[in-house]
């Protein structure tokens, strides 16, 4: 305990280098409790998913609780919506008005249901016919209206890559950075104080033992973040011990001198 108080009473001997290395560490821990916040905060590509689909019309006297149950269960059935009555009667138009057939406005007045029937994005052809047909069997002898597969033209949509969207996959890396930038300014004045205790307390090794408690909480933060999710922490966690390394060693050959 003595060798971590001795450190963080040298670190904010620099109130604002102080200050601004525990925000970095604050800034760390957020990138590894919060990654996906934050990667969707700076605009993380995103895949937006988008399904074939198809309606169908039919008396409302049928079951059609009963067939969104039954085709929920159907592979390459995504999902089954039920329509409201006034959905169902916009449909019924653009169902008639795709054909030649003459029909009248009051037509569009008569008691239908409806669902809308989401497919998987790579079902054929074949498949999505068989589906329909097992939707005919279900109603029985009913008629039943089918309007054509609608295929979106893009089933896939990516965000375009930006800064930003790089910003929120490596801010890890600038807050290690940030972080060895700060931990280097307070090496000099962790030296001579670490001088002068040995000198005058007849300790030893209080720079090492200081340097390495003050990075306990970071060491420990990275380590469970390689141990619990991988991917850039490996390289987050090599950066900083790397850097952690290097200003060790200069602290050794300096803090006699400090």
């Amino acid at each position: 305990m003595f060798y971590l108080i001795h450190f963080y009473k040298t670190l904010f001997a620099k109130p604002i280098t102080g200050t601004l290395w525990v925000m970095t560490f604050l800034g760390l821990a957020s990138t590894v409790f919060y990654e996906k916040n934050i990667q969707t905060f700076f605009g993380e590509q995103k895949t937006e998913a988008k399904n074939p689909y198809f309606y169908a019309v039919m008396p409302s006297d049928i079951n059609t609780s009963y067939i969104q149950r039954k085709l929920k269960g159907l592979p390459g059935v995504e999902s089954v919506y039920l329509l409201s009555k006034q959905s169902v009667g916009e449909q019924i138009k653009a169902i008639l008005q795709s054909t030649a057939v003459e029909w009248d406005n009051e037509l569009l007045n008569l008691d239908y249901a409806g669902i809308k029937v989401d497919l998987s994005p790579d079902l054929q052809g074949r498949s999505q016919t068989l589906i329909r047909n097992y939707l005919n069997r279900l109603a029985g002898d009913k008629d039943v209206t089918l309007g054509a597969v609608h295929t979106p033209l893009s089933l896939s949509k990516k965000m375009p890559t930006n800064w930003l969207g790089l910003l929120g996959q490596y801010i890890g890396l600038i807050f290690v950075g940030l972080s060895l930038v700060f931990l280097a300014m307070s090496i000099p004045s962790l030296g001579r104080e670490s001088f002068l205790v040995e000198t005058y307390q007849r300790k030893t090794k209080v720079f090492e033992k200081s340097f390495f408690y003050g990075q306990a909480p970071i060491i420990a933060l990275l380590t469970g973040a390689v141990i619990m999710k991988g991917g850039i922490f490996f390289i987050v966690l090599g950066t900083y011990l790397v850097g952690m390394t290097i200003l060790f060693s200069l602290g050794l050959k300096k803090r006699q001198w400090v």
